[in-house]
């Protein structure tokens, strides 16, 4: 007789535990439902969109571009070095952390400036021997295959360029276009720097951004154009404290389809089965 009544105990401990389960499952399906939960699957659509691809610090892969422990400088008003994946206008800056300088990349050991070096001297640029040019902001820019109607959803970070100093702004605009230039979604972003940290200029602090988009054409394509701290001019003298090299730092861009989210149906379906599990345990056993 005992021993019956401690099978029922068991029994009965384990009927409860089951039935714990199937009841947190029916809450974690029904908060999933609630919150429209969406994942990224699939791999990262951006060509090198941590700029390691290529070694900044590297005189045969980027030659002509004072290339050094710190990085390069690439662009149209130096050289034609190119970026891999990637298009620009004007000018960008490849930085990488191995250097003395720089603060450290969020992913891997390099960076990208967007701005770049905009001081142009002599035969390089449009102007005379002995004066300095400011060249028109440079955008970056990368275009992929999407599916229209489909979700994505776009990440990176980005922080102050190395140019900046404390209490400068940094800012730069991120747009999705479609294939015919149509804006799908478009945002300024802005931050304060904090200057050197312990000797290092750069990113020292990375933000995050994160945003999600439909598709509408078969291709789609990124930009990111940054903005100097104080505006812009054509030619030097440039006013007091302004630097209009100082665009944004940008790092680990990443585009990623969304995964599919099960209909209202499928979820409905997913609950009554377990509505039906519990039902059936509970049911206590007809004696015979």
């Amino acid at each position: 007789m005992y021993a019956s009544s401690q099978r029922e105990d068991i029994s009965s401990t384990s009927n409860l535990n089951i039935h714990r389960v199937i009841i947190l499952s029916l809450l974690a399906i029904s908060s999933l439902l609630c919150l429209n939960v969406s994942y990224a699957a699939g791999p990262n659509l951006i060509a090198n969109g941590s700029f390691e691809a290529q070694d900044f610090t590297n005189v045969a892969t980027f030659p002509n571009g004072f290339t050094g422990p710190n990085g390069t400088f690439i662009g149209n008003d130096y050289n034609s070095n190119t970026l891999t994946g990637w298009n620009f206008t004007e000018n960008v800056d490849g930085w990488s952390d191995v250097g003395p300088s720089w603060a450290l990349a969020q992913d891997g050991n390099q960076f990208l400036d967007l701005m770049g070096n905009n001081y142009v001297s002599g035969p390089n640029g449009t102007q005379p021997m002995g004066t300095v040019e400011i060249v028109p902001t440079n955008v970056l820019s990368q275009t992929i295959n999407t599916t229209p109607g489909a979700a994505y959803v776009l990440s990176f970070y980005w922080g102050e360029d190395v140019g900046h100093d404390a209490g400068e702004t940094v800012t730069f605009q991120v747009a999705i276009e479609d294939s015919a230039a149509a804006t799908l979604f478009t945002q300024t972003l802005t931050k304060t720097a904090v200057g050197p940290v312990a000797g290092l200029r750069g990113p020292n602090t990375w933000d995050f951004f994160e945003t999600t988009f439909i598709a509408t054409t078969t291709t789609t394509t990124f930009r990111f154009t940054p903005t100097p701290p104080s505006g812009t001019a054509s030619i030097l003298p440039q006013p007091a404290g302004t630097d209009f090299s100082a665009g944004a730092a940008l790092d680990n861009v990443a585009v990623h389809a969304i995964g599919p989210i099960p209909t209202l149906n499928t979820w409905a379906l997913i609950m009554l089965s377990l509505l039906l599990v519990l039902i059936g345990l509970t049911r206590k056993p007809i004696k015979s």
